[in-house]
């Protein structure tokens, strides 16, 4: 009878030790918390629109105006440079009116001066193939930011990628690019040239995001498998404690009943 409890003794034992010994193996799976700082942008994008052509249910407004007081119609702007220095051009659609707004390849389709017969039915089709919809929001606010203008005309390039190393002292602005954005509104086919222009960052600087709380944002980083961390640490030696006093135990117990 007492070898068999000695034996359910060791049994348990060596049972609590191989689950310490799983949980430490788990824990060599797990990331540890890291900070990383946010790159920054080289140069800041200034966007200029040509409303020159656009048609009398389009405007265009600054950035201080109060986007809720806005009149019906269309209305566009810009980013402001002082705040965001990607290219970006945003819409208020105020009108009962989506907008539909295509990839420039289509552009010799829509845009011309003396159209074909088959026009009229390409533009009340054009949603069919558009990449974006600008529908009717009432005051809110829709963008098309960069890498949107880019995917709408391959010919802009990335001129501007965000960076971790300081601006070189004889960093020169990349020059201006030009474009349009080619929308479909109701029946009419719109074209807005806009360019976009660069200088330098003159804030240029790497920091740390700070979160709503004021404390970093963590990034994921993997463990190496070389380096045992805290929580391992404490697992191996939780391990080896317990694995101690269970065999002074079984030795005192075997002593006491011999």
């Amino acid at each position: 009878m007492g070898n068999m409890k000695s034996h359910c003794l060791w049994v348990k034992a060596t049972g609590y030790c191989l689950f310490l010994c799983g949980l430490l193996a788990g824990l060599s799976a797990q990331p540890v918390m890291a900070y990383e700082p946010d790159p920054n942008f080289w140069y800041v994008e200034t966007v200029t629109l040509d409303a020159s052509g656009l048609p009398p249910d389009f405007h265009v407004y600054t950035a201080e105006s109060n986007a809720g007081q806005l009149g019906e119609g269309v209305w566009l702007t810009t980013n402001n440079p002082a705040s965001s220095l990607q290219a970006t051009i945003y819409f208020i659609n105020n009108s009962e009116t989506p907008i539909y707004v295509l990839s420039l390849e289509y552009r010799d389709r829509l845009v011309m001066a003396t159209p074909d017969e088959s026009y009229a039915a390409r533009v009340r089709t054009a949603h069919e193939v558009a990449s974006y919809l600008i529908p009717p929001t009432l005051g809110l606010v829709d963008g098309l930011v960069w890498e949107e203008l880019k995917d709408l005309d391959h010919s802009l390039i990335g001129l501007n990628p965000p960076s971790f190393n300081p601006l070189p002292a004889e960093v020169v602005p990349p020059p201006v690019q030009h474009s349009e954005l080619l929308m479909v509104y109701g029946e009419q086919v719109v074209l807005l040239p806009f360019t976009i222009s660069y200088t330098v960052n003159q804030n240029f600087k790497i920091e740390e995001y700070l979160g709503p709380a004021g404390v970093p944002d963590p990034t994921m980083v993997p463990e190496s498998n070389d380096v045992l961390n805290t929580g391992q640490k404490a697992a191996l030696v939780s391990s080896g404690v317990i694995l101690v006093a269970a065999i002074a135990w079984l030795v005192w117990r075997w002593r006491s009943k011999h």
